[in-house]
């Protein structure tokens, strides 16, 4: 039979697995910060594993425990799965799915059709090759089974069908979910920031009721935009190398003392171009990040909540404004990098409903490099006025 699935207080879960329910756990948030970062790394996931803005973890980890004969019924999952059996068998079935890479579950399982149409309409778009939100029995007499015990270990793709019963008493596992970002996910932001750009995109659609010419005219101006500003975008813009880091990239790094890009080979006549996707933000004065000499940064919650720390860059701790912790050089000579400085954010690739970026790096800049950066800020504006114009 279809499922029903409540929310419940620890003291009813007891009572509801007494009667024989199954129950379902959400790990606690430190868990999963742990495991499924390191599983995403593990597959190379790199900036895929990872949430825009909050760099959050794109995945959970539940836990199953249900008795002798509980069944999920025939669905699909949009997530990545790796299941743990701890006590007691499960026997699963598994047939191909009707979508490669599909974007929503099909949940025929679940007595609410609240999500029916959600899926259904993003199943249809992803050109099944099974139309049906669930295939008749027939379809799964020949489905591939295997039964987990104690110690096993599964990994069972997004899209394939799966159907699970419990063969013993008091089974419990644990699942972790992976949903990493797709190609569509990033370069669809990245699109939409270059999009952002054009007045003409940004323009509000208005005063097209009843004019059809004038719908479809402007329609065909603002599509040969999209197109101009498309072709534009490359595949450095959306991937600088700090994305493609095994883990997740410095968040702070001061420029005087970081050894970033020591490796990169400058030769005469080569040539540097602005990415169309980066944005190089002066922190202002504000109350909601002070530094230890008094200079302050704001930002948003979820792309700046990290300003106040303090960073370690080269052989010495520094403060994220001022000098090295130790208060100087030999010879009573000020180290590198030390004294006032001025604090940035580069962000890149923030073309999404928050406004979230998908790499955010706080630079802690002095003197001499704070006139070199505002030097780059305002080649960057220029070309961009430019190519603009």
């Amino acid at each position: 039979p279809p499922l029903d699935s409540v929310k419940v207080d620890a003291e009813a879960a007891l009572g509801l697995a007494r009667a024989g329910a199954a129950l379902y756990f959400r790990a606690p948030e430190e868990l999963e910060n742990l495991l499924v970062p390191g599983l995403c790394d593990a597959l190379g996931a790199a900036f895929a594993g990872r949430y825009a803005g909050d760099g959050k973890p794109r995945g959970e980890i539940e836990t199953f425990i249900a008795g002798k004969g509980h069944v999920t019924g025939w669905h699909t999952d949009f997530q990545h799965n790796f299941t743990f059996q701890l006590r007691g068998s499960k026997t699963w079935r598994f047939k191909r799915g009707p979508v490669e890479h599909n974007v929503r579950a099909l949940t025929p399982h679940y007595r609410s059709r609240s999500n029916y149409e959600q899926q259904m309409k993003l199943h249809l778009t992803s050109d099944p090759s099974s139309l049906d939100f669930r295939p008749p029995e027939e379809f799964f007499l020949d489905a591939e089974e295997v039964t987990l015990n104690p110690g096993s270990v599964l990994y069972h793709p997004a899209g394939i069908w799966h159907h699970v019963e419990c063969t013993t008493d008091n089974t419990v596992s644990i699942n972790v979910s992976l949903t990493c970002a797709t190609w569509a996910d990033l370069i669809g932001d990245g699109l939409r920031q270059l999009l952002w750009a054009s007045p003409l995109l940004r323009a509000p659609v208005v005063g097209l009721a009843g004019n059809h010419a004038r719908a479809r005219r402007d329609a065909e101006a603002a599509l040969a935009e999209v197109r101009r500003r498309a072709a534009a975008l490359t595949a450095d813009d959306l991937l600088p190398p700090a994305m493609l880091e095994p883990e997740q990239p410095q968040r702070r790094v001061n420029v005087a003392t970081s050894r970033l890009g020591a490796a990169l080979a400058v030769r005469p006549g080569d040539r540097f171009r602005f990415s169309r996707l980066a944005a190089v933000v002066p922190l202002p004065v504000g109350r909601s990040c002070t530094a230890r000499d008094g200079t302050s940064s704001s930002s948003s919650a979820s792309d700046g909540s990290d300003d106040e720390a303090d960073f370690t860059a080269g052989s010495g701790g520094t403060s994220p404004a001022g000098g090295s912790a130790s208060g100087g050089g030999a010879n009573g000579r000020r180290a590198v990098g030390a004294g006032a400085r001025r604090l940035y954010a580069l962000h890149v690739n923030f073309g999404n409903e928050d406004v979230a970026s998908w790499l955010r790096i706080r630079l802690a800049v002095s003197q001499p490099f704070a006139t070199s950066l505002e030097w780059l800020r305002n080649r960057d504006l220029a070309a961009r006025r430019t190519e603009e114009a």
